[in-house]
């Protein structure tokens, strides 16, 4: 029974869950498997122990010592560990059958014909959709300081695994088929690839400079000769009027000096526009235009029932109160949803800013950046 490495870890977080740092390496080693103690997170031990099992028989066997009834102080502990364990195996078609010393696992027969599907089908994004995403990332990102030269970074999707054993997302290949793209196109002139590694998980991203020209050339078509001479005739006009310095303003195509939009300032400090996001009945947090900008969580989604609670109430809501609003559902995966909440979010929405934001002590709350609208639909 092969289990895929996404199902591990998400059984190496419930394992997090229920048992202490001590006690997972012992269970590990107890078994002749090494444990990595030095790594930041219990889970990240788990699946570190977990991918270091060269036979699929070892890893039932560890899980097995898992359950042991001796590991829990009650009975009523061990079957909720257990049940916890049931919604990830059964993604490999793999069930649990309980006894009082130990658990058998077994294989479950399917027969795919006879699944009948009632939900409609997401669309399937496809190549120009990845594309489209970046471009209007870039162009959101440069419109908010308009200055050449900067570095973006741009977050391409999740990575699951530890060390040599990593799995790349969906999500991950086709962005950075979009990035490569977009390189050859000339939007994007050179990028490096980074990973950030946090208590949310594993990001993969690309911090890139970009052609400003060509990224907004329908807002600002490039100059003609004439224009370009122009251009430099005024600049070179205006430096006889200062000492030693040259006058720096944009010039547009129509030859007028652009001056700053003192009505958007304050002290000299541009004020950010506010931006309306919406979330409707559906589960879809969006800005206009919904068709280019849109995250749709699900009505149903946890994450979707996070972001709701979060722009109902005023102020920050601890995690502890969050997690009220499921039956089972533990801090930890309170904090990793909010981190995907977030990172999903300002790639479908195309914005710099979190969503959701956190205060040690205080717990989270919606980002009062933005507007945000309940809205139904």
């Amino acid at each position: 029974m092969k289990v895929s490495i996404q199902v591990k870890e998400k059984i190496g977080r419930t394992i997090s869950n229920y048992f202490v740092t001590n006690k997972i390496v012992d269970i590990f080693t107890s078994s002749n498997i090494p444990a990595d103690k030095s790594l930041s997170a219990k889970w990240r031990i788990v699946v570190d122990g977990f991918n270091k099992i060269s036979d699929e028989k070892d890893f039932f066997y560890i899980l097995n010592a898992f359950c042991h009834p001796l590991n829990f102080e009650d009975s009523e502990k061990r079957l909720a560990f257990i049940n916890e364990l049931q919604p990830a195996l059964a993604y490999e078609d793999i069930g649990i059958e309980i006894n009082k010393k130990d658990v058998l696992f077994i294989k479950r027969k399917t027969d795919n014909e006879n699944y009948v599907h009632y939900e409609k089908p997401e669309k399937q994004k496809t190549s120009i959709d990845y594309i489209i995403e970046a471009v209007n990332f870039f162009k959101e990102e440069y419109n908010k300081v308009k200055i050449l030269g900067l570095t973006y970074e741009y977050c391409i999707g999740e990575l699951y695994g530890t060390g040599n054993n990593v799995e790349y997302s969906t999500d991950y290949q086709k962005s950075l088929e979009a990035i490569n793209h977009l390189k050859e196109a000339g939007i994007i002139r050179e990028y490096k690839t980074a990973v950030i590694d946090n208590e949310n998980g594993t990001w993969a991203t690309v911090k890139c400079k970009i052609n400003e020209n060509k990224l907004m050339q329908k807002e600002a078509p490039q100059a003609t000769v004439e224009a370009e001479l122009l251009a430099q005739k005024i600049i070179h006009e205006h430096t006889h009027h200062f000492d030693n310095s040259i006058q720096e303003k944009e010039i547009n195509l129509t030859h007028k000096i652009i001056e700053d939009e003192k009505a958007n300032s304050v002290n000299g400090k541009k004020i950010p526009k506010e931006t309306a996001i919406v979330l409707n009945q559906f589960g879809d947090l969006y800005k206009e235009p919904k068709n280019k900008f849109c995250y749709s969580m699900g009505e149903t989604n946890d994450r979707h029932r996070i972001v709701r609670q979060l722009i109902a109430n005023k102020g920050y809501k601890q995690t502890s109160q969050i997690a009220l609003i499921f039956d089972n559902k533990s801090e930890e995966s309170i904090i990793s949803e909010i981190g995907k909440i977030n990172s999903m979010s300002k790639g479908k929405l195309s914005v710099k800013d979190n969503i959701i934001l956190g205060k040690k002590g205080s717990g989270y709350r919606a980002n009062p950046v933005f507007k945000f609208i309940l809205k139904n639909e």
